[in-house]
C-alpha cells in the first residue's frame, strides 16, 4: 500500500507540474472519464488520500484517463471470518406423533471486500438462518446482500445482479438423509469508465451450506 501511495503521489506532482505548461481545452468535458457528479463524488476521496491537494488538482488528476484506470482498479480481495451464532428463537416442528418440539437455529454470516487503492470499491454479504434436528435442516432463510462504495461507483464500479440464477437445494450429508441446505449466489460487478465503457468485470462464487447438526461448509471466490 505505502508504495502504491508513491506511485500515486508520484503520478500527482507530474500532473501538477504539467497543468501550469498545458491549458485543457473547453472541448474536453465531452471526453472526460468521469461523469461530472462522479468528478465531484472524486474531490472528498482526493483530498482524504492527498491532505492539501486543490480543486484545479483534483480537476486534472480525474480528467487523466491513467489515474482514472489506475484509481479504479482491484488491488486485493479480502474474505472476513464467517460468524455463526444462534438465533434468538427456537424454530417449532410438528413431529410424526402430533406434537411439537423445539430445535436449534443458527444464523451465518460472511463477507468478501475487494479493495483498489484508496479502500473498498465494492463488497458482499452471504447469510444463511438454518434450524436442524441432529437429523436434517427443517428451516431456512438467506440473503446476498451486495454493496457498491461511494469511492467504487465513483470509479466506475457497479452491481450488475447475479451472472447465474442463485442455485438453493437441500442435499444429504454424512448418510443422512435431506441432512443440510447449500444457497449459491453468483454475484457480478462491472466496471464501467465514461471514455472507455466496461472494461472489467469480477464475478462471486459463494456457497453456504449448514448441515443438519449445526457445523458449516463455506466457501467463497472472486474471480
Amino acid at each position: 500500500m505505502k508504495y502504491l501511495s508513491k506511485i500515486m503521489l508520484a503520478l500527482v506532482a507530474c500532473l501538477i507540474i504539467s497543468m501550469t505548461a498545458v491549458s485543457i481545452p473547453a472541448q474536453a468535458a465531452t471526453t472526460n472519464p468521469l461523469t461530472p457528479t462522479q468528478e465531484t463524488a472524486a474531490k472528498p476521496i482526493l483530498r482524504k488520500a492527498f491532505p492539501g491537494i486543490t480543486d484545479a488538482q483534483i480537476t486534472t488528476l480525474v480528467r487523466d484517463l491513467d489515474f482514472v484506470q489506475t484509481a479504479s482498479q482491484v488491488v486485493s480481495v479480502e474474505y472476513e471470518p464467517t460468524s455463526v451464532n444462534p438465533t434468538m428463537s427456537l424454530r417449532s416442528i410438528a413431529t410424526s406423533f402430533g406434537s411439537y418440539t423445539t430445535m436449534p437455529c443458527l444464523k451465518g454470516t460472511s463477507s468478501v471486500k475487494v479493495r483498489g487503492i484508496f479502500g473498498t470499491l465494492f463488497s458482499f454479504t452471504t447469510t444463511l438462518s438454518w434450524c436442524y434436528d441432529n437429523n436434517r435442516v427443517y428451516y431456512q432463510t438467506h440473503s446476498l446482500k451486495p454493496d457498491v462504495t461511494t469511492y467504487g461507483a465513483t470509479f466506475g464500479w457497479a452491481y450488475e445482479g447475479q451472472w447465474q440464477p442463485l442455485n438453493k437445494h437441500y442435499y444429504s450429508y454424512n448418510g443422512h438423509y435431506l441432512g443440510g441446505y447449500i444457497v449459491q449466489a453468483f454475484p457480478q460487478f462491472n466496471r464501467c469508465i465514461t471514455k472507455l465503457g466496461c472494461i472489467d468485470q469480477k464475478f462471486g462464487d459463494v456457497a453456504f451450506m449448514g448441515h443438519y447438526n449445526g457445523t458449516y461448509t463455506l466457501w467463497h471466490t472472486m474471480d
